[in-house]
């Protein structure tokens, strides 16, 4: 998965992550109690940066791949 060719059909087909990969939420924030994704890094199974993801087509299936969140990454508590 590390071979450019497949990051660039990722990239190109906007294609879904295979469950494997890693997602990093890298941007937060908590609103009324709830956390508030802001921002996802998509990472292959070795841990290397490959691309943002698009909010919009990872939220929704965001349970069934592994999420780190990373500490303090800009958490404001809005209550």
């Amino acid at each position: 998965m590390n071979d450019p060719n497949v990051r660039m059909l990722i990239d190109v087909m906007d294609l879904q992550a295979p469950s494997e990969y890693n997602f990093v939420v890298t941007d937060y924030g908590i609103v009324d109690g709830m956390i508030v994704i802001k921002k996802i890094k998509v990472l292959d199974i070795e841990n290397n940066f490959i691309r943002f993801a698009d909010l919009k087509k990872v939220l929704p299936s965001l349970s069934k791949y592994r999420v780190i969140f990373e500490s303090n990454a800009g958490v404001e508590d809005s209550e």
